[in-house]
């Protein structure tokens, strides 16, 4: 499990971007460990999701990385994801955005 003294942020996400979040997370761990040519999903994929699976919506920077390697991979996939572009288009430059502010804030 991740330290728990490590800060986290809060992305403030609404019912339905969380339900997207929850579903490609849960596709990408699904894809790693039941698809040979898939690589294994990084454990902060993981722990992202256990962390929304709990109903919380505040991840370490690491979770945050993850979050953000993952909606950008399907946000450019060309199967069936096309469906949830914008939605994903959305929750990516949220994601950043608070690992931006996050960033500057811990470097003044």
């Amino acid at each position: 499990m991740p330290p728990s003294s490590e800060k986290k942020q809060s992305l403030s996400l609404r019912r339905a971007e969380q339900w997207t979040l929850h579903h490609v997370l849960l596709h990408r761990l699904e894809r790693g460990f039941s698809d040979s040519t898939s690589a294994p999903p990084p454990a902060d994929v993981f722990w992202a999701f256990m962390t929304l699976d709990s109903g919380e919506v505040s991840f370490t920077d690491a979770e945050l990385r993850a979050i953000e390697s993952v909606l950008a991979e399907y946000h450019h996939s060309t199967d069936w994801w096309a469906s949830e572009r914008s939605r994903l288009e959305s929750l990516l430059h949220h994601v950043t955005s608070v690992r931006d502010t996050s960033c500057r804030s811990q470097s003044a």
